[in-house]
């Protein structure tokens, strides 16, 4: 019974932990679109795991081809910046109501930061990636060319201190090639759909709960052997 009592408190402290994710943003709401060579939409309120805004602008992003322009959607689970000349850039900027802290522990580097937005990648796109809180602000460079979940690790930023409490981050999406579109279109674009941007657990604490679970059936199996030894000598 006991043991039984600690493997489901241990199993719900993992479950727990693993599911903790922290959802920055999940592209809900009212879909935003920015087009042409420049523009910039008003701060939109997020309804996500944290209180804040997100801010989208695009500057020398897209010409116009064919008759049709492209730019910047996000809204309804869904994520798009298309560009069809290279030279512009596409930022969309989170600002935070209270600092948020994308550290799993103080004890560890800090949890990555997924960027789960990459369902098509056509042409390639450099990501920067800055962080600006109470210790300072660091920023990183990714080249985007594939598709799939992108993790950003908070060790990127120094000591970790920085990553635990964000006032802001700045994604900066720069298109640096461009590729056919099966219709003989050249152009660079990301698309995602069910997209979302969060924070989760890092591996190494995920560990150490791990080897903390070991621990607790080690010391449940030395009790029920101490109490199997003292009954047979009774």
């Amino acid at each position: 019974m006991r043991c039984f009592v600690y493997s489901t408190a241990i199993a719900l402290m993992l479950c727990s932990t693993a599911s903790a994710s922290l959802v920055i943003d999940d592209f809900s709401g009212t879909a935003v679109h920015v087009n042409g060579f420049s523009g910039s939409n008003g701060p939109t309120a997020l309804d996500d795991g944290v209180a804040g805004t997100r801010r989208i602008s695009a500057s020398g992003l897209s010409s116009s081809l064919f008759g049709s322009i492209s730019g910047v959607d996000v809204g309804g689970n869904g994520f798009s910046v298309t560009a069809l000349s290279l030279g512009g850039s596409a930022t969309i900027e989170y600002s935070f109501t209270s600092p948020i802290d994308l550290h799993s522990s103080g004890a560890f580097p800090g949890s990555p930061l997924v960027l789960d937005l990459f369902d098509t990648v056509l042409g390639t796109f450099d990501l920067s990636v800055t962080y600006d809180g109470t210790a300072g602000s660091a920023s990183t460079l990714l080249s985007i060319s594939g598709t799939g979940p992108v993790g950003i690790p908070g060790t990127v930023f120094g000591n970790g201190a920085l990553a635990s409490a964000v006032d802001k981050i700045t994604l900066v999406f720069t298109p640096t090639s461009l590729a056919d579109d099966g219709s003989g279109t050249l152009a660079a674009q990301i698309t995602g759909s069910g997209s979302s941007i969060s924070a989760v657990p890092e591996p190494t604490s995920l560990a150490l709960l791990g080897a903390s679970m070991f621990g607790g059936f080690g010391i449940v199996a030395r009790r029920r052997k101490k109490k199997i030894v003292e009954e047979t000598k009774a």
